[in-house]
């Protein structure tokens, strides 16, 4: 038996897959704490260990747009590119290179949810607020496909390996 991923139902049918690495962005967004070991960013050559998150997720009502923010603390496992990462502009390019491509990958899964019209990471529920009518199930499920989504990556590398760390 092999582990290749995520199913993604809708009314109790398999209408697609999240492959392996979706599925690790996936858990990410996660608006409770997120502890993974391994996080492969394969476009950068590096992986993050020890990955904790946290993610908020905000309705924007004035404009029907949610807000995606995601706060990530890891370690550097491993690093496979060129940048001699004891230099810190060396080391903020990095981090600033894998936020953006962290925050591309989180976006193409939430397009991907969007296209199959399912909302598994619950971001309807965000429209029950005090201050708003709550969006009904039939409602939001109209809307979900094309709301806008706006992703945040903040990433704090807390290890890098070197002697003396990057602060």
């Amino acid at each position: 038996l092999v582990y290749s991923g995520l199913a993604i139902f809708y009314q109790d049918k398999m209408i697609g897959n999240l492959s392996l690495d979706e599925e690790r962005y996936f858990r990410l967004l996660n608006r409770t704490r997120y502890n993974n070991e391994l996080l492969p960013v394969e476009a950068l050559k590096i992986t993050l260990t020890n990955v904790r998150s946290k993610t908020y997720i905000r309705h924007r009502f004035h404009d029907n747009n949610i807000v995606i923010n995601t706060q990530i603390s890891s370690h550097l496992g491993e690093y496979q590119g060129h940048k001699d990462l004891s230099v810190l502009q060396n080391y903020l390019e990095l981090k600033s290179e894998t936020e953006a491509e962290i925050q591309k990958e989180v976006s193409g899964l939430i397009e991907k949810l969007q296209m199959y019209g399912v909302d598994p990471i619950n971001i309807g529920e965000t429209t029950k607020t005090p201050f708003y009518e709550p969006l009904n199930k039939n409602n939001w499920h109209s809307q979900w496909p094309n709301t806008q989504v706006q992703v945040v990556v903040n990433l704090e590398i807390d290890k890098t390996g070197m002697m003396s760390d990057n602060k």
